[in-house]
């Protein structure tokens, strides 16, 4: 009775909270009711401090997003956190969706879902013009070069910045809906290549050589840019001034050596073991930068390389789209002068989807599905086995640890500390025995009002990290890691991780099947601390839990106690049956309360924490 007491005031809680941009309740999530449960069961719910008081308490962190600004997938993440899962859930239906009809416009379409709650283009958004964009570009990149380094804004130009901040949403919201439609209408403009007339006038046959080598069938100029189609052989086009190509085949070449001036470039490359490479910053394979980027690439084994930031799948004020459809692929971004690549979204979107093959994504920092502000940085990986790495050697740890590598990647959702909320980071493979090694936060970590998530669907995986990793999150964010079947291994060599949240903010990991293995040093396997909530639930299989602490007990909570008085909670839900073993004083086949509730509620003497075993 109890328990449905609880259950019915975080019901009535989650409907009364109002985020913003969205008037969609919170969903409840599969595990809600046996955590509240298991909460109430032993006291939890109603002691000093707890499960009562941390969830309204968490549900009204939202209110101090700065601007009151919160993209609805974050929002809901915090303002329901016991169903953490089915915010991410939501997403996943519309990735698989996309997914099985990969068209651009689909994409967009769920890009504008993430971003501003909706499915599709808003009725009577008015798109951004050529002046607003002009006015905000020089200052966008500036503040998102401040942020692959710092986590803060400061610096001469701060109240220019701030300017631009208070601005953005709304910006973000009218140069998304421009480019939902225009994507929308992606095969309108494949059509128009298809249909120009074939040869070269005469009067861009300068141009044109400049721009390309190898055989060119059609071209055109619009708006004093240039439209190409290329012959079967293997052709090079310098990206600069091209505004769309339609390629028959070959092994060709894209190089973009400056940024891309227009609102929209397009390519279609239906054949080839391709090379796209970007050798300069903002720039390359689907980078929108206040406008719309797409590249289609049917066929081939091919190669994204740069060596610089903001490259591969990129979205600022738009949506940047790579959607490769077939092929053994490898993205990679690396060097000191790198961050930002495959599937990175501020005040936009940036999507990557792969389709087939076994592939390979490497990375440094700021890679493999990253929201920033007001953004969505989503890859999407169908089948094969499957590489990705973001793990040095370029940015040393945070934290200063020996041979530790900065990661921010792989599902990771993060804003601007006290300036912008973060925005939405997610990585999706759908099949495959994957590898992912990643340095610090990644792997499903959010940091402050962001939320990321790292959904794999079905193989055999094994995760490696180093800290805030694995289902993680800092600083009033959310990140979850959801792993459907296989017997997985997951490894964190510092602290941190699978389900470890911190500092007024919720983390989870869900395996749903297997045999599988955790590894890690603290706080983590469904832990929490300074007023925070973290859950490890593992559904079936043989299991075992190494770590010499955690696994459902949570840490400290000096950081708001003694304004706030809330405490943390943390849970460790293991069914199935099977012989697990816990590495710490657990119960396979019974409920184990991590500490005392009868002790004085104070920071230092009391953590509310439950692993259950059934």
């Amino acid at each position: 009775m109890r328990a449905m007491l609880a259950l019915a005031f975080v019901a009535s809680l989650a409907v009364a909270q109002e985020a913003p941009h969205t008037n969609v309740a919170p969903p409840e999530g599969e595990f809600e009711r046996d955590l509240l449960a298991a909460a109430s069961a032993n006291g939890i719910t109603k002691a000093e401090g707890g499960l009562e008081r941390l969830l309204p308490y968490l549900a009204g962190i939202v209110q101090a997003a700065p601007g009151h600004d919160l993209s609805p997938l974050v929002a809901n993440a915090l303002r329901r956190p016991l169903s953490l899962d089915a915010v991410a859930s939501s997403l996943a239906e519309r990735v698989r969706a996309a997914t099985a009809t990969p068209e651009p416009g689909a994409w967009a379409a769920l890009a504008q879902f993430a971003v501003d709650g909706q499915a599709t283009a808003g009725g009577n958004v008015v798109a951004l013009a050529r002046e607003e964009a002009v006015r905000w570009r020089d200052l966008a990149v500036g503040v998102i070069r401040q942020h692959r380094d710092s986590v803060t804004l400061t610096g001469k130009n701060l109240a220019r910045e701030l300017e631009f901040l208070a601005a953005g949403p709304a910006l973000a919201s009218r140069a998304l809906s421009a480019s939902t439609t225009r994507l929308a209408h992606a095969s309108d403009a494949e059509r128009e290549l298809v249909e120009l007339p074939r040869g070269i006038p005469q009067a861009l046959r300068e141009r044109v050589e400049r721009a390309t080598t190898g055989e060119i069938l059609a071209a055109a100029e619009h708006d004093g840019l240039l439209w190409l189609v290329g012959g079967p052989g293997a052709n090079k086009y310098v990206m600069t001034h091209v505004a769309r190509v339609l390629e028959l085949g070959g092994d060709d070449r894209y190089e973009w050596n400056e940024t891309f001036g227009g609102s929209e470039q397009l390519v279609f490359d239906l054949a080839g073991a391709d090379r796209y490479e970007s050798s300069c910053d903002f720039s390359g394979p689907g980078v929108a930068l206040f406008g719309t980027a797409l590249v289609d690439d049917r066929a081939g084994d091919d190669q994204y390389v740069t060596q610089r930031c903001f490259a591969q799948a990129c979205g600022l004020f738009g949506i940047g789209l790579v959607l490769d459809r077939a092929g053994d692929d490898t993205y990679s971004s690396t060097s000191a002068t790198s961050g930002f690549a495959q599937g990175v979204g501020y005040w936009g979107a940036g999507v990557l989807v792969d389709l087939a093959g076994a592939d390979r994504y490497v990375g440094e920092k700021l890679s493999q599905g990253v929201g920033g502000p007001r953004g969505l940085g989503l890859v999407v990986d169908a089948t094969g086995d499957d590489r990705y790495t973001s793990n040095g050697p370029s940015f040393a740890s945070v934290y200063g640890t020996p041979d530790a590598f900065a990661a921010f990647s792989q599902g990771f959702g993060y804003g601007l500390r006290s300036r912008a909320a973060g925005g939405t980071g997610a990585l999706f493979d759908l099949a495959g025995d994957d590898r992912y090694d990643a340095g610090e936060f990644a792997q499903g970590c959010g940091y402050f009002f962001g939320l990321g998530v790292l959904h794999d669907e079905r193989g055999s995986d094994d995760y490696v990290g180093q800290r805030y990793v694995q289902g993680a999150s800092a600083h009033q964010a959310a990140g979850i890691l959801v792993d459907g079947s296989g017997d997985d291994r997951y490894t964190c060599k510092q602290v941190a991780f699978q389900g470890g949240a911190w500092d007024q903010s919720v983390a989870w990991l869900v395996d749903r099947s297997g045999n599988d293995h955790y590894t890690g040093f603290g706080l983590g396997q469904g832990a929490a601390a300074q007023q925070a909530l973290g859950v490890l639930v593992d559904l079936d299989g043989v299991d075992r839990y190494d770590s010499p602490d955690a696994q459902g007990q949570s840490g400290a909570n000096d950081y708001h106690f003694e304004r706030d008085h809330v405490l943390s909670f943390s849970a460790l839900l293991d069914r199935g049956g099977d012989d697990d073993t816990y590495s710490t004083a657990r119960t396979n086949g019974a409920t184990s309360v991590t500490s005392p509730v009868d002790a004085p509620a104070t920071a230092a003497t009391r953590s509310y924490g439950v692993c259950v075993d059934n």
